[in-house]
């Protein structure tokens, strides 16, 4: 169907699939197929029903790869699968070896009984690691366990007032198609390949899917359920989970059912049609990363040794220092401070003297920035030094809860970030702020921008959001890219462990991220503090068509928002791949 009562039909002969895309994004036919209709709005191709050609239709075929690149991501795969297994096989030699003993009686009798004689230092060094590894492991299954299904720290609370419930209701109905929303959040059971799985596909051991096949398996799951197959009950069961954090309808109050089922009648007005009566649909359910199961998988103590012991030691901490930054703390937040480097330069004696002078340096306007997911500010240490001018001093600020390190602290709530930030920046002498955020950091800027709005003088005069996923929160893309979707292929699969998975970074994603608290809207945005969006045109994890359509328009002009479109990357690509991005950011 295209615009208003033009339609079209298209006959399948031979042909399996048929492939609809918009016309503004398809310059020429793309599959060499001969069947293919132009509309003024759509392009038609019919497919013959065959895996290479269906996936070349969807998009979805990774470019070909470099034998020995393929080689290199197998040997990670298989990496990341002794590293899953590290901590199960301890535990079974623990028990094998608890188990002798039992048998045996006696210490001396297991010694014989194994024809060990005198043991080593290097087998009890062996012994010593096998055992830490095994509690290591149930350590994490615990962690894990107590954050999981029903463990959750906003079960059964109601976050939000009914007028605010209502006012977000709005604001959510007002970015997205209202049978789009509600059907992107439904799902039926997909299948999750492991990193294993995916290289023995890889390897073409019988059996096992393909890199096409894994691929297109990903790429089908978690993709929606039509409006026509949604009844009220799905619509019900999904409401009490996201919007007012209870595990079903059933465990609301009498108010809070009735709150739903108001706000569901909103949501069917908005649509334009009625959803089907029942109750919920077996085998249909709903996102809610914040109530189901924590995802994630183990890593060994090894690991952590490398990422929190070797990579702060080898490189975070020294990356830092040599660009002038010195580590801090104010409460439970930590950050790396850097001076402008022209009062680094010049006694404080100078510079007090001539405070008021043009030109000299001074804290009171600085550059905040909150890094994403990864090892912490030092990966952006160097795009720091092109977006910001040496005489700014520069506040970044570390989240260890994110940043792959052994036993983090938890991630501060909303109030107790933009407190101590506040206070961080009080005890700098700080007076003024842009305030800078990354992906998972854009949350977080979005705490402190909701509560700084609200102060007699605010601190923070301007916003920078890159890669944001505090922009259309409430879309399932974020949701389903990050936590939900499965690999499709060993390179995802590979940056699914590093960074989707990891046992703290996956409990700070999905239990400690307050939705209406990190959401940003337009509605909350001001001339009087401009806010630059700066998307990658190939990112996966946010959406950034949809948020240059709605950040992009000119009402969001004239409420100071601009939005920065780099093409050519993917999600935090100007970090690396094209070092010339930084110079357009802020």
């Amino acid at each position: 169907e295209g615009k208003g009562s033009d339609t079209f039909e298209f006959m399948l002969a031979v042909a399996g699939l048929l492939v609809l895309r918009p016309s503004a994004l398809v310059s020429r036919p793309t599959v060499p197929y001969p069947r293919v209709w132009n509309h003024p709005f759509c392009v038609a191709e019919a497919v013959a029903l065959d895996e290479s050609a269906v996936q070349a239709a969807v998009g979805r075929v990774e470019p070909t790869k470099d034998p020995a690149e393929g080689i290199l991501l197998a040997s990670i795969a298989a990496l990341i699968t002794i590293f899953e297994l590290t901590g199960p096989v301890c535990i079974s030699l623990v028990a094998i070896a608890l188990a002798a003993v039992v048998d045996a009686g006696t210490r001396e009798a297991v010694t014989m009984q194994l024809g060990l004689g005198e043991v080593t230092a290097a087998e009890k060094l062996a012994a010593v690691w096998v055992a830490s590894e095994a509690a290591f492991y149930l350590v994490q299954t615990a962690i894990a366990s107590q954050a999981s299904d029903r463990h959750s720290p906003f079960t059964g609370v109601a976050q939000w007032s009914p007028g605010r419930r209502r006012e977000l209701w709005r604001r959510l109905l007002a970015t997205q198609p209202a049978a789009e929303y509600l059907s992107s959040w439904l799902y039926r059971e997909p299948s999750f390949p492991t990193p294993a799985t995916l290289l023995l596909g890889w390897s073409g051991v019988p059996g096992f899917p393909s890199p096409r096949a894994a691929a297109a398996a990903a790429a089908r799951s978690f993709r929606g359920v039509g409006w026509e197959e949604i009844t009220e009950g799905d619509a019900y069961e999904w409401g009490a989970r996201a919007l007012f954090a209870a595990p079903s309808l059933a465990a609301l109050t009498p108010a809070q059912e009735e709150e739903l089922r108001a706000l569901t009648s909103e949501l069917e007005q908005a649509a334009g049609k009625a959803l089907a009566a029942g109750g919920p649909t077996p085998g249909v359910k709903s996102m809610c990363a914040q109530m189901d199961r924590l995802q994630w998988s183990s890593r060994p103590l090894l690991y952590y040794a490398l990422s929190d012991g070797l990579v702060q030691a080898a490189y975070a901490a020294p990356k830092m220092r040599s660009l002038g930054y010195t580590r801090r703390r104010t409460g439970e937040l930590g950050y790396y401070y850097r001076r402008g480097r022209g009062a680094a330069a010049e006694p404080a004696s100078s510079a007090e003297a001539r405070g008021g002078e043009r030109g000299a340096p001074s804290a009171a306007d600085a550059f905040v920035f909150v890094h994403g997911i990864g090892v912490g500010p030092a990966v952006y240490a160097d795009v720091l030094e092109r977006m910001v001018c040496d005489d700014t001093p520069v506040v970044a600020v570390e989240t260890d809860a994110i940043s792959q390190k052994l036993f983090p602290a938890a991630a501060l709530s909303p109030d107790r970030f933009a407190q101590l930030l506040d206070r961080a920046l009080a005890e700098l002498g700080v007076e003024r702020a842009v305030i800078c955020g990354h992906s998972y950091g854009t949350a977080l800027v979005s705490y402190a921008l909701n509560r700084d709005r609200h102060r007699r003088r605010p601190r923070l005069c301007g916003a920078v959001l890159l890669d944001p996923i505090a922009t259309l929160l409430h879309h399932s893309t974020t949701t389903r890219e990050f936590v939900y979707r499965p690999a499709s292929g060993l390179a995802d699969a590979i940056a699914d462990y590093l960074f989707k998975k990891e046992l703290w970074t996956s409990r700070a994603v999905s239990r400690s991220i307050v939705f209406h608290e990190a959401s940003f809207f337009l509605e909350d945005c001001s001339a009087r503090r401009p806010t630059l969006i700066a998307v990658s045109d190939d990112d996966a994890i946010v959406a950034p068509d949809a948020i240059a359509g709605r950040f992009g328009t000119w009402q969001s002009r004239l409420a100071g928002v601009q939005v920065l479109r780099m093409a050519g990357i993917g999600h935090g690509g100007w970090i690396e791949d094209d070092p010339a991005q930084g110079d357009r950011l802020p």
